[in-house]
């Protein structure tokens, strides 16, 4: 048997048939993009790590972005941002250095947190196990500088000396063995009156008080310890020789630059892509002037 709709029935059919059709189309649409990111805030001091990015900002907060399969951002997750994420639990930051894969944060009382890749003890907490999370360095209470190298870092304290901890392979923690790592900061061997230091590949140099003489230890086979050798390694600091008058040093991969006092610089280590600044790309072991 045939039923005639009523006008009211139609209608009401009509409206549901509308909606359907409506809440289909909203189930295939894609969801609305996220809001963006707020901007960063004014920041106080940068550091570059393989491929993120910290920054000091407001109260002594920290914010990162880039890579994060680590943990090396901070933000308790391993996904990586293009925005300038919160690192967790941090405040009265002072000084950020950041390494491979993971970033360290100075605290104005002077202990120190890490994040991010631990497989050689990098984040100084005891343990070889990542943190997406500021992880407390064990043992460090009184330091003034810190200083992030690709599998290992070191702490200036005061008092003029110095505290490694992560990998040592090549004797890149200073404290006379090449033992594979310490998950703990160890003492820097012979080290007295440092005011500045710097954590490269697999070796470190400090600034020395008197006179600005620089000390260096850990990987040499092309002269980065800048002691006239080429000798494997040294597992214990090494002095520089013919150099004085240091104010300022820098390293990074497998050479080490030092300003002087009247403004020269003075280079030593690798010089395959021409580093040392000599107009040569014969590596050097010993220093040689930049110009």
């Amino acid at each position: 048997m045939f039923h005639r709709w009523s006008p009211i029935a139609r209608r009401r059919a009509a409206v549901v048939s509308v909606l359907s059709v409506a809440f289909a189309l909203a189930a295939c649409s894609p969801p609305p993009p996220p809001p963006p990111a707020p901007p960063l805030p004014p920041a106080i001091a940068l550091a570059a790590g393989g491929s993120h990015t910290c920054a000091i900002v407001v109260a002594g907060s920290v914010k990162c972005w880039g890579q994060n399969d680590r943990g090396q951002l901070g933000n308790g997750m391993k996904v990586g941002s293009l925005a300038p994420v919160e690192v967790v639990g941090l405040s009265g930051v002072v000084e950020l250095s950041a390494g491979g894969y993971f970033p360290c944060a100075l605290l104005a009382g002077g202990s120190a947190k890490c994040c991010g890749n631990n497989g050689n003890g990098n984040l100084g907490n005891g343990t070889n196990a990542s943190s997406a999370v500021p992880a407390d360095v064990l043992g460090i209470t009184v330091a003034t500088g810190i200083s992030v190298g690709t599998y290992s870092t070191c702490a200036l304290l005061a008092g003029g000396h110095v505290k490694c901890w992560g990998a040592n392979q090549y004797g890149e923690l200073g404290n006379g063995t090449s033992q594979s790592w310490s998950y703990v900061p160890v003492d820097v061997s012979g080290v007295q009156g440092a005011i500045a230091l710097t954590v490269s590949n697999f070796h470190a140099c400090v600034l020395t008080l008197p006179g600005g003489a620089v000390k260096c230890w850990g990987w040499n086979d092309s002269g980065m310890l800048g002691n006239g050798t080429s000798v494997a390694l040294s597992a214990g600091p090494v002095d520089v020789v013919d150099l004085g008058g240091a104010t300022q040093i820098s390293s990074r991969s497998q050479h080490t630059c030092a300003r002087l006092t009247g403004g020269t610089v003075e280079c030593w280590g690798v010089n395959g892509y021409g580093q040392l600044g000599d107009r040569t790309r014969t590596s050097s072991n010993v220093p040689v002037r930049v110009g």
